[in-house]
């Protein structure tokens, strides 16, 4: 979002300096000649080519004060964001408020997962325990029991020993 508007800052201040200077400009063999063109007439269209836009002061002020104006606003949103987030206490199980039912579950899914880091092996039957486990929880927690054990069969930390997905 920031970056668009920079970007629509910078072709702006380009036009700006573009439209300021637009007057024809000898090509080819004029240019080595060191010929000067002419002003185009009022109802001429005149097509320039790459220039460096060169800004004045008062459009470089004003380009910075809205480049300050939307870091500060995207500043702003981002604590925001952060200030809305949901503080996590130092058991996720709570976060989601389970039935007692859910909480054993979420335990039965927690240790089947520690146990398998552990033993650096992740087998069927884990995958058959774990899955039946997680068929009655939030989808968040099953992110957050999951998450560990993805990591550590992507990094090599545990060894998936059967076929089919983890879970």
């Amino acid at each position: 979002m920031v970056v668009g508007a920079v970007c629509a800052a910078l072709g702006l201040g380009a036009g700006i300096a573009v439209s300021r200077t637009a007057s024809p400009t000898p090509s080819g063999d004029a240019l080595r000649a060191g010929a000067v063109a002419a002003p185009a007439a009022p109802s001429q269209t005149i097509v320039v080519g790459p220039a460096t836009a060169r800004l004045g002061e008062d459009d470089k002020a004003a380009l910075r004060a809205l480049i300050r104006e939307e870091l500060g606003a995207e500043r702003a949103a981002a604590a925001a964001r952060a200030d809305a987030a949901p503080s996590t206490s130092a058991d996720p199980a709570q976060q989601w408020q389970l039935s007692p039912e859910g909480l054993q579950a979420f335990d039965r899914a927690r240790s089947r997962v520690d146990d398998g880091l552990a033993r650096g092996a992740w087998t069927e039957d884990d995958r058959a325990e774990l899955r039946a486990s997680l068929a009655g929880l939030p989808t968040e927690a099953r992110a957050e029991l999951v998450r560990p054990l993805i990591n550590a069969v992507n990094e090599g930390k545990v060894h998936f020993a059967g076929h089919g997905p983890l879970f």
